[in-house]
């Protein structure tokens, strides 16, 4: 019996991952660090996919959930001293879960626009929490500052090219326990509630908590990257978590292709160098640029990216077929 042949998908992400790991020999400093980011933030992306294009709960409070986590290590690494990354991430991915699970508690009672306005709302609440609590601020600043790239404890030497690499591990790491989750039991019938949730429930499969379940495991995924862009960026401020940035990551997924295994980790990439190289050219004219971004992806991109790369591809194997 032959072994079963990696998809296309799967081989242009080994792919992928090889180029960025041979790419700080190519990249000044600058520009491996928005590597990095670019990174994080393309598995922030893929974190909202699971809750979205997996279980179709669009939420615009996600970046709430990725801010739990970067709060979380920079609470432990600034006020505490705490900077072991398996200590930071684990309390990352907790608080992440927990404060998911609520969430979901309060918005899975609306559907629809009504979800949309609660995870909205709740994210709010989340974003003026961290502006008015002041154990999470830094002395005369509304953010914490002063977190720093945390310690491994087997690694002391953190170069830029390093710091790329680690956080390329990681997201390779995430990427297959999103692939095995989504693949799963579990992950099948969140596509089944997404699809048809009252069939669902009439073959004896509880929707609700499927969804519950797909906020919790989107949340958790969301706290593992807000946690590197806090360990990252230095900093985790209220601007990091409010109604723009989860717009931007619901940009990222649509761009992409929403319920596709990689593209949100493509278009979370995509825009994230985007917006840099706009913020560089005119830090006025940047938001204009995603907005138009956001306009094309939506009128002409159905799917996004992967989804159209993946109806022209099809288009071509059925003319090949029949000729």
């Amino acid at each position: 019996m032959s072994a079963r042949t990696p998809s296309r998908s799967s081989m242009v992400f080994a792919l992928f991952v090889l180029l960025v790991c041979l790419s700080p020999a190519v990249l000044d400093t600058p520009q491996q660090s928005l590597l990095t980011r670019a990174l994080i933030f393309g598995l922030m992306a893929a974190s909202l996919d699971i809750a979205y294009g997996h279980a179709g709960l669009a939420s615009l409070g996600h970046a709430a959930l990725a801010g739990v986590g970067g709060y979380t290590v920079g609470i432990l690494m600034v006020k505490h001293d705490i900077d072991s990354f398996w200590i930071g991430i684990g309390a990352a991915v907790i608080m992440s879960a927990a404060v998911s699970l609520v969430f979901g508690m309060l918005a899975l009672r609306a559907k629809g626009l009504y979800f949309i306005l609660a995870t909205f709302t709740l994210g709010q609440m989340l974003s003026n929490l961290a502006q008015q609590w002041s154990a999470l601020k830094s002395p005369g600043v509304d953010a914490i500052v002063g977190i720093s790239w945390p310690s491994f404890g087997f690694i002391d030497d953190w170069s830029p090219a390093a710091v790329l690499r680690a956080v390329l591990v990681i997201v390779v790491l995430a990427f297959l326990a999103m692939k095995r989750i989504l693949g799963s039991p579990f992950g099948l019938a969140l596509r089944g509630v997404r699809d048809n949730s009252e069939r669902m429930e009439a073959l004896g499969y509880h929707a609700w908590a499927y969804k519950l379940g797909a906020m919790v495991v989107s949340g958790s995924f969301a706290g593992l990257a807000g946690a590197l862009f806090a360990y990252h960026s230095g900093i985790i401020a209220p601007s990091n978590i409010g109604i723009a940035a989860s717009g931007v990551l619901v940009l990222m997924v649509i761009l992409g292709g929403s319920g596709t295994t990689y593209g949100p980790l493509f278009g979370g990439i995509a825009v994230t160098i985007i917006q840099f190289y706009a913020s560089e050219w005119s830090q006025a004219r940047a938001p204009l640029i995603i907005g138009a971004l956001f306009i094309f992806t939506a009128l002409l991109l159905r799917g996004g990216v992967a989804g159209t790369i993946r109806r022209r591809l099809r288009k071509k194997e059925m003319a090949r077929a029949s000729a």
